[in-house]
C-alpha cells in the first residue's frame, strides 16, 4: 500500500514541507507501508484524457472561457438533459467522436454561410424541441473555429429579448445563445439567413 501526500507547495512553505515530510515518514513505518509519494500540488493527481476521445477533443480547445463548464460539449457533441432529452449539437467538427449524428436524408440545403438545418439523434435519442432539428455551423469548419465564431457572436451579443442573445461573427454569421447566470455560454448555434 502507498500514502500519497499533497502540498500546496506555496513560496515560503519549505519549513511546512519539511515537517510534512518527516511525519510522512514516520507515518509509513508506523502503518507498515510499502512507500510513499509526496505530491506539491494537485496539479500532480490530475491525468490527461485519453488521445482519440470526446473529452480530449473538447480539452484541446482553447479561448473556451466565455462558456459554461458543459457549453462547448452541448454545441460540439449534443448530450441528453436531465429529462432524458436529446439537445444540443450543432457543429460535425467532432465526427465519430460526438454523441449527435445527422440523420440521414433530413438535412436542408445550405444557406450562403454553409449553414444548414437538419432532425438530430443523440445517443439514440432523437431530438424533440424544434420539431427535432438542429442549426449547424459549416461542415468545413473545425471545433475550434466554431468556439471562435461564437466567441466574436459573444463579445458583440444584444439581449435578443426571449431570455437569449444575438451577436454576428465577423464573418455575418448570425449566432443565438443563451448564457448561464454568471453570463457563460450554454448554448450557441448559428441562425440560416433564408
Amino acid at each position: 500500500m502507498t500514502l500519497t501526500l499533497v502540498s500546496g507547495g506555496t513560496a515560503g512553505s519549505s519549513s511546512i514541507v519539511r515537517r510534512l515530510a518527516a511525519a510522512a515518514a514516520a507515518l509509513v513505518l508506523a502503518l507498515g507501508l510499502s512507500s510513499c509519494s509526496f505530491l506539491t500540488s494537485f496539479d500532480d493527481l490530475s491525468s490527461e484524457p485519453a488521445a482519440g476521445t470526446l473529452e480530449a477533443a473538447l480539452d484541446d480547445l482553447v479561448s473556451t472561457e466565455s462558456f459554461a463548464d458543459d457549453g462547448t460539449e452541448h454545441i460540439l457533441s449534443g448530450e441528453i438533459n436531465s429529462r432524458g432529452q436529446a439537445v444540443g449539437y450543432h457543429s460535425t467538427a467532432l465526427g465519430d467522436l460526438a454523441s449527435g449524428e445527422v440523420v440521414p436524408g433530413t438535412q436542408s440545403a445550405q444557406d450562403g454561410h454553409g449553414l444548414y438545418k437538419a432532425q438530430v439523434v443523440v445517443d439514440g435519442t432523437g431530438k424533440t424541441s424544434n420539431d427535432g432539428y438542429s442549426t449547424f455551423f459549416p461542415d468545413a469548419w473545425t471545433a475550434q473555429q466554431v468556439v471562435d465564431a461564437i466567441n466574436e457572436a459573444y463579445a458583440s451579443r444584444v439581449s435578443s429579448g426571449d431570455g437569449g442573445y444575438d451577436g454576428v461573427t465577423s464573418g455575418g454569421i448570425s449566432v443565438h445563445m443563451y448564457l448561464d447566470d454568471f453570463g457563460l455560454v450554454v448554448t450557441a448555434y448559428p441562425v440560416m439567413e433564408y
